[in-house]
Order: structure tokens, then C-alpha cells, then sequence
């Protein structure tokens, strides 16, 4: 059984690439390719997936059992496989706990090869997009210290995915830009799915989780919901985003300098050429379909 995993990043088109591949999902089960996204693997409907990663039995059982009986290809798609982001107990580190994460996930759903899949995207538009997720869910934080120990200039998905592939039973990593999307899907889906099976995928229209403005961001913060409320932090972030959706009239945050951004750019790209010089990593692109 071919075991492809699919594991974000978060912030580069996760959910929306989810949500097509659930509307593919007859024809995949024709196909003999079973699929787990957020939907199946989240509590309280889902499968036991974070009690399976934190040694329960029971759940481990569980997972394995849904999982084995996957047909000729098993697809993973779940970008909290591998932890939060960012902890405040490891600064400057991307997805400190990924390793342990993703050991555990074998371990557990006794899986042997597998081969991962992920997007990235560059540093500075993905810490204002990620903060703006977390402002989203109602955990407001000052953007300065949410970025705490990061400097998008240094920020290296190279490092990441090293470490990724370094965890046995790796043997492999497709990896592409957020900015290439949609462009890049045909190859994205060529390489997790089956021959055939790409044209059962249809494009969504739109984006799935759209950030903040900051016209948005400076009406939520003339707001004063309680620190602990939540879900009033929720509300009033949903209804600034939709008072001053993002776009062309009301441009993102841009909380750096513009030498720093055009440092960082020029960084990244750097980081682009390393991530596809490693052993095992195929860099997808959306003119020639792959590179790597």
C-alpha cells in the first residue's frame, strides 16, 4: 500500500485542498484510494488521532484499525499532524514537536514507508497570515509578540523538512510554494493520487480562510471583549474581517521594513534552492510539473 501524507504547513491552502479532495471522495473509493482529512481524525466525531500520538492504546488500536483497511493508497491529509507551528519554549523553531509527532503517528498506525507532502510559503507573508489565524480564533495577540525568537530572514523550511526525513520510514518529500497555487495542483494531485484520477478533482473557487486587513485588525483592536472570552473575540474578529475583507481597498498588515521584506525574499529563495537540492525532495512546480 502506497501511504502518502499530507502534512500542511499550516497557512498554504490546507483546507482548500482538503475540501476538493472530499468532493472527489466517490471516486476515489472507486478507486481503492482511502483518505483521512480533519474531518475523520478530529475528536469529537473523528478518529482518536491526538490521544494516539500521546501513547494511548486504545486509540492507537483505533487508528490502526481504521487505516489497514486502506485499498492500494492511503492519503493523510492533516496539517496538525505535526504540532503547532510555533511554541514560545522553542523560539525560532518551525514545528518544534514534528519529529516526535510524526514518529508517533508510525509507530501507532504501525505504517511502514511512507512518503510526505507539504507546502510552504515565504516567511514574511506566512507570520502575518499565521498571525492573523490566530487573531481569527479569538487568541488576540500583539503581532510583535507573536513573532517572538522568529526573523523571517532565517526562517528556513530547508531545516524543516531535513529534520522531517531524517525520522525512519521517510523515504521521500514533494514540497511546493503556496504562491504557485493553484498553478501547481495538477502536480500536487499527480503525485497523490493514483494515474487517472486527477481530473476527479475539481478547483474550488475562492479562499477557504482568508486573513486579516489591517483596516480589520485596527477596528477589532477599538473592541474590548474579555482576555478570556474567546468566542467574543471570534465574533468580532469575523465581523471586522467582513466589514474590511482583505484585498486591493484594504491591503494586509505590513508590520516589517521594506529592506527586511526584500531581505527576507531574497532569503528565501535561497532556502527554495537547498530544500531542493536534498536527498529524497522533489520541488513542484506548475509550468514543468516537477523538478527534484
Amino acid at each position: 500500500m502506497d501511504v502518502i501524507l499530507h502534512v500542511g504547513a499550516h497557512k498554504t491552502a490546507s483546507t482548500h485542498l482538503q475540501r476538493m479532495l472530499r468532493g472527489a471522495r466517490a471516486a476515489l473509493d472507486e478507486a481503492g484510494v482511502a483518505m483521512f482529512t480533519p474531518n475523520e481524525l478530529r475528536l469529537p466525531e473523528g478518529l482518536p488521532l491526538e490521544p494516539a500520538l500521546a501513547g494511548d492504546a486504545g486509540a492507537a488500536e483505533a487508528l490502526r484499525a481504521a487505516m489497514a483497511g486502506a485499498g492500494s493508497r492511503l492519503v493523510v491529509s492533516e496539517e496538525n499532524l505535526l504540532g503547532p507551528s510555533m511554541r514560545p519554549e522553542a523560539p525560532g523553531v518551525l514545528y518544534p514537536h514534528a519529529e516526535r509527532r510524526l514518529a508517533a503517528f508510525l509507530e501507532a498506525t504501525g505504517l511502514g514507508s511512507v512518503r510526505l507532502m507539504l507546502a510552504v510559503r515565504e516567511p514574511v507573508d506566512w507570520l502575518i497570515s499565521s498571525h492573523a489565524q490566530r487573531m481569527m480564533a479569538g487568541r488576540w495577540i500583539g503581532f510583535d509578540a507573536f513573532v517572538d525568537g522568529f526573523d523571517p530572514r532565517s526562517l528556513a523550511w530547508s531545516g524543516y523538512v531535513e529534520r522531517l526525513m531524517a525520522v525512519p520510514g521517510v523515504t521521500g518529500c514533494d514540497v511546493w510554494r503556496v504562491e504557485d497555487w493553484p498553478g501547481v495542483l495538477p502536480a500536487v494531485l499527480g503525485r497523490m493520487l493514483p494515474e487517472g484520477l486527477v481530473p476527479a478533482v475539481r478547483l474550488l473557487p475562492g479562499v477557504t480562510h482568508a486573513g486579516l486587513s489591517a483596516r480589520a485588525l485596527a477596528l477589532m483592536a477599538e473592541a474590548r471583549p474579555a482576555p478570556t472570552d474567546r468566542e467574543a473575540r471570534r465574533a468580532v474578529a469575523l465581523a471586522a474581517r467582513g466589514r474590511f475583507p482583505k484585498g486591493p481597498e484594504n491591503p494586509a498588515p505590513a508590520p516589517f521594513a521594506p529592506a527586511l521584506v526584500a531581505e527576507s525574499a531574497a532569503a528565501h529563495a535561497a532556502d527554495l534552492a537547498r530544500l531542493a537540492a536534498l536527498p529524497g525532495v522533489t520541488l513542484l512546480h506548475p509550468a514543468a510539473g516537477l523538478r527534484g
